[in-house]
Formats: C-alpha cells, structure tokens, sequence
C-alpha cells in the first residue's frame, strides 16, 4: 500500500511518498514540494499543482492523504483562500486520476510521528528524519506531508510515559 501525503498551499505544496516495507516499517519513497512562482498568476499556479498531482498517477498511490487543517494564527483572508484553493485542486487532481482521499488533521499528524498533537514543526521534521533514517531532514512542507502519509497508514509512534511526579509531603497536622 503506497500512500500520497499532500500538505497543501499554493506557494509550496510538499508531496510525499510513503509505504509499508516488507519487514512492517514505514518507507519513504520519494518527498518532493511544488513550488509555484507568484509571478505566474494564480491560474498557472493551480494548474502547475495540478499537474504535479497528477503525475503521481505513475507511482501506483493506493491513496492519498491530505492535511485539512483550520486557519489559525494571523493567517489573511486572502493567504486563506489560497491555500483552501490548492487544497481544492489538490482533491480535484485526485478526483481525476481516481484516488480516494483522506483528511488528516495536523494535529493527528503530528501526533502520529512524535506523540504529542501540539509539536513544532522542528519536531517533526526531527521525528521524520528519525522514522526514515535521513541523514538529513526534509524540508518543512515535505516533513508534513510525509507525516500526514504516515498517520493516513496508521503509523504510531510508541507512547513515551509520563514521568511520575513525586508526591508532595504533607505537613503535620495537615489535611489527609
């Protein structure tokens, strides 16, 4: 089962490939991000992502995966839009070469390759390297991409307990 992990945005979409390996270890087969020239237009730009979705086709992807996340932060209205319409373009490529897509959250992303749904994009680019063996990390876009591929596969980092916290002593006479 091979797996397209999208993130999407219209500047610098990441695309990565990722797999089950005969021994039962995720395996990333190819990362790569889309860049598109502002320059262009907008049009141009979509269809270049469109493009790139498309030429995926040749891999045998079983799937794709791809980050659907909220806006937050102080993201414009305009930045926004962009980015929901190479989300939207990205979907409509799939649609076109007939892949399934699935939403995956960036946080169940995140979650899924350094346990915790709140990581930094530095911790992921860490985990992904470390999941993958790299000798060096990705780039940004390609790490969550590569993440979004793995929680799409169901990949779990193991759960690193917490440690215990020592109890506090109670004072003499305090309550039980």
């Amino acid at each position: 089962m091979t797996v397209l992990g999208i993130d999407p945005s219209l500047a610098r979409t990441g695309f990565a490939l990722v797999a089950w390996g005969p021994g039962g270890d995720p395996v990333l087969l190819q990362a790569d991000a889309c860049e598109t020239d502002a320059e262009s237009g907008r049009p141009v730009r979509l269809m270049e992502l469109q493009c790139t979705v498309e030429a995926y086709n040749r891999h045998g992807v079983t799937f794709a995966a791809y980050e659907n996340g909220a806006f937050f932060g102080r993201a414009s209205a305009g930045g926004m839009l962009a980015v929901a319409e190479a989300r939207g373009v990205c979907l409509a490529a799939c649609a076109t070469i007939g892949l399934e897509c699935r939403a995956v959250t960036p946080a169940a992303a995140k979650k899924a390759v350094t346990g915790k749904g709140t990581a930094t994009k530095a911790e992921v680019r860490a985990a992904i390297q470390r999941i993958f063996d790299l000798a060096k990390p990705l780039k940004a876009d390609e790490s969550d991409a590569a993440a979004v591929a793995l929680a799409a596969l169901g990949f779990a980092v193991p759960a690193i307990p917490k440690a215990k916290q020592p109890r506090k002593a109670r004072a003499k006479g305090g309550r039980k």
